[in-house]
């Protein structure tokens, strides 16, 4: 009889902790682990350590900005506790992120979402770069360095075809850019093996350099120099 009261006492407190394990194992399913943990949320929504591992699933996933929004909510309820989280190291990345990101949202202002997305492509967090500069463009359109990077950003993560629209896009608004011309001629001769009509783009940057040199790096310019002269060749 003690015994059956005992567990009846337990039972429910034993339940209680059970669910909450979720939030601190290490090994789990991710569809699954999101679901409990969003339960508890609803019911709990400044419980820290769920939270936290809400957070490390959604980063896990590749969704970073929900991972850094979630993660810089948790910091401002309890700091101390993700301060001395296994994903601390990435705290202010994210909270910077999160207030630039916040603040591109409000004001709908181009060069937050540069900003933003500059910091992403720093890290080679490309698709997250891509977003922040595709935002920026769509405001002003006639930003030709913000759709270089993105042109670059496309061509990293392997969207070729949408890097060369970007590049043509460039000379439609400076015929006389040097590196739009180059870079296609490169993306032209490397990526599509198309090297008659990458050898238009590479005579055509030949002419351009020296008008670029004064605002260029000498070891850049000297780089670009042999590069075309052997393409030239």
């Amino acid at each position: 009889m003690l015994k059956g009261y005992v567990v009846g006492l337990l039972l429910p407190i034993l339940l209680y902790a059970n669910q909450y394990t979720i939030c601190t194992i290490k090994r789990f399913d991710a569809a699954i682990a999101t679901k409990q943990i969003e339960k508890i949320l609803d019911k709990e929504p400044e419980n820290v350590t769920c939270l936290i591992q809400l957070a490390n699933i959604y980063l896990k996933k590749g969704k970073l900005a929900k991972g850094f929004q979630i993660l810089t909510d948790a910091y401002g309820i309890d700091s101390s506790i993700v301060k001395n989280s296994e994903i601390a190291k990435i705290i202010p990345f994210a909270l910077q992120v999160t207030k630039l990101r916040d603040a591109a949202m409000k004001t709908n202002n181009f060069l937050y979402w540069n900003q933003l997305a500059d910091g992403y492509n720093e890290l080679s967090i490309l698709d997250e770069a891509i977003i922040g500069y595709e935002k920026s463009l769509k405001i002003n359109p006639i930003q030709n360095t913000i759709r270089l990077k993105l042109a670059f950003a496309y061509r990293k993560n392997g969207r070729i075809y949408s890097c060369i629209h970007e590049l043509k896009t460039v000379l439609s608004h400076d015929k006389n850019n040097f590196y739009a011309t180059y870079y296609l001629g490169r993306i032209l001769k490397e990526d599509l093996k198309n090297s008659q009509e990458a050898l238009k783009y590479f005579k055509r940057a030949d002419a351009l350099l020296d008008a670029y040199k004064k605002d260029m790096k000498p070891d850049n310019y000297l780089r670009f120099k042999h590069n075309i002269s052997k393409e030239l060749q």
